[in-house]
């Protein structure tokens, strides 16, 4: 006899023991079930002690229900050598249940693992209505049919009339029973039956058991009541029911006794559980569209390898900090104390850090995101505010004047210089190391859309070398400072793990996965890597051959979306189908399309307010209503914000009360969070909100257009976060990537929606988004202005005559002013002589662009950056090879 369990079962029984008292003594009863389930064979035995109900059941084919304590059922299906267990409860959940899935039919149905185990519900007399399925309706928009595949709804339409089939189009989610039943009548009689329940459980929105109805009605399944012993035997877990021995009884038990623990956790699905428990000879790839539980699929197999090499050391290794803490809290929730001692879990950070604690311990402060503060009164600065003072030359700091060349010509390409060079020396230190820059000179740039000239590529590697040393000196780090540190001493590197699993690996670059690769010896099951090159969201240079890593026969993928409603995924695919176009200059994505989830929602939002701030009041406003309206425990929620550095978003979060993402970030405990879109990868939340998904945020409206495939990734992994609730807000106008999709979303304003919560946020603090008055600052020479994103799409003439006239010095020649000390005083004077204009060699077209910049900075404090026509216009000019 073999045992397994269905979909619904295991919720119910971790309800049951939530429950307490008499409840969880009837749930310590089927855990007793279960038990012997794992050893025993015959029925007698498995349910020794347990009598069947005094009344048979006959709204579920072959079941049988046995009572528990304090009224309780468990509800089993039992037919020719195989026992199903279905659900467990009060005698009035139980019924509830029975009545849910009133008609509900197993069968055989062959897949690539073999043959599953699956069910749909059957009509018995379509004329009675408590012998007919009632499915209540999901309220999904679209119409019904539409939800099929084309080859099942060509089977239940073959032969009829053309008139009728328009008919069976024309329903929707609306449809009532009585409306389906006289259309259903209609139809030949052996097809009644099939025409009514299809479009009923697809009504509900359960999409595989309307196709499993169809697939009976076809005769491609083997019903379970006409399965032979032998065909029994052959059966493997499916996605709706799982085999005992499949089952990692561990975690199951702390499942049904850790009412917060996360259900995807539990389950492997077949597509996943091969990969969790196959050995490979080598290094391997897993690829799988988003939701499709490779994190999971990488936490079972993690800790079967640990398992398995118990004398060694298994590493689970991601690159987003608050990812693995993530995984460190949902391992400790799943085994507790059982969890194996030699499994780690650790961020590419936290492994640097470790690393490099051994072999320079005399750094250890240095290695950290942010300033250690010298004293009470210091405030420790973030990074990012670091960089910012590097790169425009502040407080007496020249070193990033090397750079100034590059920054110049990349203005006149309409391209903000601060963060393009950032990105590049992010790419430069990915490919190579220290040692080898040198070769940068002529690196093949994939990825980078902005060809460099050698004189560029050198102020690069000199400008690296200069931010690096400023790092040290203030005693901070960013991410890839601490690969290149670690890096330096590659050669002291051993192999000490015996087996290392990679999640999100697009997202290391060909350094880190050096690193990687020294960590281990090769061998079976030494490297696994997992991810998703569609959710590409860093500039790095990223090739595992360059690393000795080669997955050639040993690259697999998974498509099936486990997470996401079918609405909200369908707006995610379209995302990427309709903005194709900007992958033009991509490489190495591979854009996998997703199989839905069965289970849909209301369509996504797309919502405007008046400005970012009110984004963000109603965005806050609208889950607080939520969290009343269905409980805190159903409201793990996320705020998404474009355009913000992590700096600007800790700032901002710290105004308005709410947790960041980041590595401290308890996911587990927490509610609502506050990210950058790229932070959100490897999460779930109930609701996802997305902010600020403006034309003058995404894509980037000063970074090349041919590389804002990066971002449109970033938008599509925080999209596909959301589980059953997703919101797309903006204003000012939405982003050209939403703009191709909207009728994928419900489109509306903000105010209709939800209530503004009052918020105390004294500035949004942002490169891009600032609303501080700068004109009037003491020290806006060229220099300053040049810095401004404001000043993309300046030429470099009209630079050069900036520079001439604003150096910060007020110099006369007589009367006659030659130079000023501000930008504001400069643009006055010439504004109020054209003959100055003419005597200081101010062309019209010069004069045409400074007026123009001097609009944009006075527009600072009200309006955001945005590119104008002539700097879009200007980003095609080639500036070197």
């Amino acid at each position: 006899m073999k045992f397994a369990n269905d979909k619904d079962f295991m919720a119910s029984l971790r309800e049951l023991f939530a429950k307490s008292g008499r409840f969880a003594r009837a749930a310590q009863q089927v855990l007793k079930v279960i038990e012997l389930a794992e050893r025993k064979t015959k029925v007698e035995e498995v349910f020794q002690g347990l009598v069947t109900t005094n009344h048979g059941e006959s709204r579920v084919q072959h079941c049988t229900k046995y009572d528990l304590m304090g009224a309780c059922r468990l509800v089993t299906v039992q037919h020719d050598g195989i026992c199903l267990f279905l659900f467990t409860g009060s005698h009035d959940d139980c019924d509830e249940w029975l009545e849910r899935n009133k008609g509900k039919r197993f069968h055989l149905k062959s897949s690539q693992q073999g043959r599953v185990i699956e069910s749909t519900r059957v009509t018995e007399d379509i004329s009675n209505p408590s012998r007919r399925l009632t499915t209540t309706s999901d309220l999904a928009p679209g119409m019904l049919w539409e939800k099929l595949p084309a080859r099942y709804f060509q089977v239940l339409c073959e032969g009829l009339e053309p008139d009728y089939v328009d008919q069976l189009k024309s329903l929707t989610s609306i449809v009532s029973d009585d409306e389906l039943v006289d259309l259903a009548l209609l139809a030949p009689d052996e097809r009644r039956d099939v025409l009514y329940d299809t479009f009923d459980l697809l009504k509900g929105g359960q999409v595989q058991e309307a196709k499993g109805r169809v697939d009976q009605y076809k005769g491609t399944v083997l019903p379970l009541s006409d399965a032979a012993a032998s065909d029994i035997i052959e059966a493997v877990s499916g996605d709706e029911v799982v085999l005992m021995g499949d089952v990692d009884k561990e975690l199951f038990e702390h499942f049904v006794k850790t009412a917060s623990f996360e259900k995807w956790m539990m389950y492997l699905h077949p597509g996943q559980r091969e990969f969790a428990k196959k050995d490979f000879n080598g290094p391997t790839k897993l690829t799988g569209v988003s939701g499709s539980g490779k994190t999971s699929v990488l936490i079972h197999r993690a800790i079967r390898l640990a398992r398995v090499y118990a004398g060694e050391k298994v590493l689970v290794l991601t690159l987003n900090r608050a990812l693995s803490k993530l995984i460190k809290d949902l391992v400790h929730a799943a085994l507790g104390s059982d969890a194996p001692e030699n499994l780690e879990i650790k961020s590419f950070w936290e492994l640097c850090k470790d690393k490099l604690a051994s072999v320079e311990p005399q750094n250890k402060l240095i290695y950290s995101d942010k300033t250690v503060a010298t004293n009470e009164f210091a405030i420790s600065e973030h990074i990012d505010d670091i960089w910012a003072e590097y790169y425009e030359r502040r407080n007496n700091n020249a070193d990033a004047k090397v750079l100034w060349p590059l920054h110049k010509t990349l203005l006149a390409r309409g391209i903000y210089p601060a963060d393009y060079v950032r990105q590049e020396f992010d790419y430069l230190r990915s490919a190579l190391a220290p040692s080898e820059r040198e070769q940068y000179l002529s690196l093949e740039r994939e990825g980078r859309a902005i060809p460099l000239e050698e004189r560029y590529r050198q102020s690069v590697i000199a400008g690296l070398a200069a931010w690096e040393k400023k790092m040290s000196v203030v005693g901070a780090v960013d991410y890839l400072g601490l690969t290149t540190a670690l890096y330096k001493h590659i050669d002291k590197l051993t192999p000490e793990y015996r087996s290392i699993l990679v999640d999100e690996m697009q997202d290391f670059g060909t350094v880190e996965l050096k690193i990687i690769r020294r960590l281990v010896a090769p061998g079976q099951n030494d490297i696994f890597l997992c991810g998703d090159t569609a959710q590409s969201v860093l500039t790095k240079y990223h090739k595992l051959s360059d690393a000795n890593i080669d997955v050639v026969g040993r690259s697999h993928s998974i498509v099936k979306n486990y997470r996401n409603s079918r609405e909200i995924l369908l707006a995610a695919s379209q995302l990427f189908d309709r903005n194709r176009a900007v992958f033009a200059g991509a490489t190495n994505i591979e854009i996998l399309n997703p199989e839905f989830a069965n289970f849909s929602s209301p369509p996504p939002l797309l919502l405007e307010a008046e400005s970012l701030q009110g984004e963000l009041a109603h965005a806050l406003g609208h889950l607080k209503s939520r969290m009343e309206e269905l409980g805190a425990a159903r409201t793990k929620a996320c705020i998404a914000v474009c355009g913000f550095s992590q700096a600007e978003l800790e700032d901002l979060a710290s105004q308005v009360g709410l947790q960041v993402l980041t590595g401290e970030t308890n996911v587990v405990a927490g509610k609502v969070f506050l990210s950058d879109l790229e932070q959100t990868k490897g999460f779930e939340f109930d609701s996802m909100i997305i902010l600020n998904c403006s034309t003058v945020a995404i894509p980037h409206p000063l970074l090349p257009a041919e590389e804002s495939y990066r971002e449109l990734c970033k938008l599509y992994v925080a999209m596909t976060r959301g589980k059953t609730e997703l919101i797309v807000s903006y204003s000012k106008g939405p982003s050209s990537f939403i703009e191709r999709v909207t009728d994928c979303f419900t489109e509306g304003s903000w105010s209709d929606y939800s209530s503004a919560m009052t918020l105390h946020v004294t500035k949004f603090r942002s490169a891009r988004f600032s609303a501080e008055p700068v004109l009037q600052n003491e020290t806006l020479d060229a220099d300053a202005v040049l810095m401004f994103p404001e000043a993309a799409g300046l030429s470099t003439s009209a630079q050069d005559k900036l520079i001439q006239l604003v150096p910060g010095i007020n110099r006369f020649r007589g009367r006659k002013q030659l130079t000023w000390k501000r930008f504001d005083g400069c643009y006055d004077a010439l504004k109020n002589s054209p003959s100055l204009q003419s005597i200081n060699s101010v062309s019209e077209g010069v004069w045409t662009e400074l007026d123009a910049l001097h609009k944009r900075i006075s527009l600072r404090q009200t309006e955001p950056v945005k590119p104008t026509r002539e700097i879009l216009s200007l980003k095609s000019r080639p500036i070197g090879k």
